[in-house]
């Protein structure tokens, strides 16, 4: 007696699942991004793509006998505990340093998404090199620090508002120590507080008309703490500060 099976719709589901195998191993080997499949029990990498033997500096050959620990620069226990947080957190982002074969270290962000391959977790990493990027923030930082401290030691007043609602977003001690007012008073205050109140309407047209980046004006009057009325040259000009459209302004008495 012979049996026949139509195999032709399992025959289908293997073709299908065959082009998906294809269309991913064409996106994993032809991506420009760095990509590692590695083995989240032993840390073993499975693949790479060319972009990651291109950036790391090894063969194929050689970068899948190597365990992902070895490209980094902390113990392996602590790289396996870093597994352990993707493998929790399902899909994450994590800043560490890669180490190169040629010696080099690079800051990367690692994006990984763990998967369930015949049974095996695997971890689908891409890894960006961000090492220009970090060199640019530490430069920003250390900018940001002296023009802080530029700020904070100016001998002569100065401040900072919102150019829209005309707020106090920062204030230096020369200020604190002229006006008499604490750094939280200022902060809950508006400029139009330090002016008398007949200034105020030609205050307000004079900042909503001018047109320069960098303005000086000269005769203003200002209020002190203890109501002592000064007279002010004040010099000031548009920055951003932190996302706000705002004035950096420098006064004298």
């Amino acid at each position: 007696q012979v049996v026949v099976r139509d195999i032709s719709e399992r025959m289908k589901i293997e073709e299908k699942l065959r082009e998906s195998e294809e269309r991913y191993k064409s996106l994993f080997n032809d991506s420009k991004a760095v990509m590692l499949l590695i083995d989240a029990e032993n840390a073993q990498i499975l693949d790479a793509n060319a972009a990651a033997c291109n950036f790391y500096g090894w063969s194929y050959e050689e970068i899948t006998k190597m365990k992902i620990s070895e490209l980094y620069l902390i113990p392996e226990q602590d790289v396996l505990e870093e597994i352990k947080k993707a493998l929790f957190y399902k899909s994450k982002c994590f800043i560490y340093q890669h180490r190169l074969s040629n010696g080099n270290v690079r800051d990367v962000e690692v994006y990984s998404t763990s998967l369930q391959i015949k049974g095996r977790t695997i971890l689908s990493s891409i890894i960006h090199d961000i090492t220009q990027r970090r060199i640019s923030e530490e430069a920003l930082k250390e900018n940001e620090l002296k023009y802080r401290l530029i700020f904070d030691n100016n001998p002569q007043p100065m401040w900072v508002y919102d150019s829209d609602s005309l707020r106090f977003l920062t204030v230096n001690n020369a200020a604190i120590n002229k006006y008499g007012y604490s750094k939280e008073e200022f902060l809950s205050m508006t400029v139009k507080d330090i002016r008398p109140l007949e200034d105020i309407p030609d205050f307000i047209k004079n900042i909503s008309e001018t047109k320069n980046e960098l303005q000086r004006s000269t005769n203003g009057r200002h209020i002190l703490k203890d109501r002592t009325i000064i007279y002010v040259e004040i010099h000031s000009h548009s920055i951003n500060y932190e996302n706000t459209n705002a004035r950096l302004v420098l006064g004298y008495d």
